[in-house]
């Protein structure tokens, strides 16, 4: 199993959760991790806001949860992301307006690194995993294999949305869990058409919105991408999203 996070040091926390609850319950997992050390051009008050890389120190501190939680069959690898950045978003998609910041586009560079994969499944650092994802990954990429989808992920039933007041967030892809084959997404160039909509349009949630646009994806269940009150849960989900709000 191939899992990706995408973030900067600012997620640390968040990140170190959600890899400590996946390998609390799922063995056998290649770890990567897309990040960067990046600034942003000057604001129209001349304010620059820097993201920092993940520091060497938290490095360190997630490889030691790996080996520590299993050892011999997990692993866990960083890239840096800034040269991919640079050349396909620096000049189309260059703001942090609360809903999406630079590394939400990180995963879409993932054709352009040399990582011979051929399927994987990209989470947010705020969640948290309280099953094992094996079940999950093979259930839905053999679906992938069999139909025209590129990727799979969960979208919100227009009776289900978990914030009233966002009404463009309903009957939406939700991009923080998602499985993608990559094999596929290579084969019909769903990647570079991802970014051409990310640099061309202007999104408030900018790469769900541009994954969307290029292709609609197979639906997974709620319990992989569980948005709602947990308290008024009637049942227990395998991936809960927005974590850091429970």
């Amino acid at each position: 199993m191939n899992v990706l996070y995408c973030c900067d040091d600012r997620g640390f926390a968040g990140l170190e959760a959600s890899i400590y609850s996946l390998l609390t319950h799922t063995k056998g997992v290649n770890i990567y991790v897309f990040s960067m050390e990046y600034h942003r051009k000057p604001d129209e008050n001349n304010v620059i806001f820097c993201y920092a890389d993940i520091s060497p120190q938290h490095k360190d501190k997630l490889k030691k949860i790996v080996q520590y939680l299993d050892p011999k069959h997990s692993h866990i690898k960083f890239v840096d992301m800034l040269e991919y950045y640079h050349k396909f978003f620096r000049e189309g998609c260059d703001e942090d307006d609360g809903h999406s910041s630079p590394y939400a586009t990180l995963k879409l560079c993932f054709d352009e690194v040399c990582l011979p994969l051929s399927d994987i499944l990209y989470l947010d650092c705020d969640t948290i995993i309280q099953a094992d994802l094996h079940p999950m990954y093979d259930k839905y990429l053999n679906e992938l294999r069999q139909s025209n989808y590129c990727y799979a992920g969960y979208r919100i039933p227009l009776d289900k949305d978990p914030d009233e007041d966002r009404a463009e967030y309903k009957d939406e892809l939700v991009a923080s869990v998602l499985l993608f084959d990559l094999d596929k997404c290579r084969q019909k160039k769903f990647f570079q058409r991802v970014r051409y909509n990310v640099t061309h349009n202007f999104y408030t949630w900018y790469e769900q919105s541009a994954i969307e646009d290029t292709e609609k994806g197979l639906v997974m269940d709620e319990t992989y991408n569980f948005m709602l009150n947990y308290e008024k849960r009637t049942y227990e989900p395998v991936i809960l999203h927005f974590a850091n709000e429970l």
